[in-house]
């Protein structure tokens, strides 16, 4: 998406950047939508908890569009092979919570119980 890498590269300096610090890049900023969406949806903010989510959905999308190589990474090599898996578990959690506040009208529920938690403590 546009503006995700706008956002992750305003100056325009993408290509400049080794793919594994924007693996990471995409990585922390997935973390952060999805720990501020889990507390939205805790707190009975079910609309902006799926805005949140998404945006933390997107940033794991980028990030496996990204090419990372392992050889000449190092002890790196593993924190990527890491970070992807953390990712794609994050994904599946928040694809369930989403699909069960869309479910909802995207309003009314909105308790956390359920896919919320599992996805927060994935995080």
């Amino acid at each position: 998406m546009k503006w995700l890498s706008e956002m992750m590269w305003p100056t325009g300096r993408q290509g400049g950047m080794e793919p594994y610090e924007r693996l990471l890049g995409f990585h922390d900023l997935a973390k952060d939508a999805i720990e501020r969406a889990y507390t939205a949806d805790v707190n009975s903010q079910p609309d902006r908890a799926l805005k949140l989510y998404a945006t933390g959905l997107e940033a794991i999308s980028e990030a496996f569009k990204l090419s990372v190589p392992s050889s000449g990474l190092g002890p790196a090599a593993d924190s990527v092979a890491a970070m992807r898996q953390e990712m794609l578990a994050w994904q599946s959690a928040v694809s369930d919570r989403v699909f069960t506040l869309e479910g909802t009208g995207g309003s009314g529920g909105g308790s956390g119980g359920g896919g919320g938690g599992a996805a927060s403590r994935g995080v």
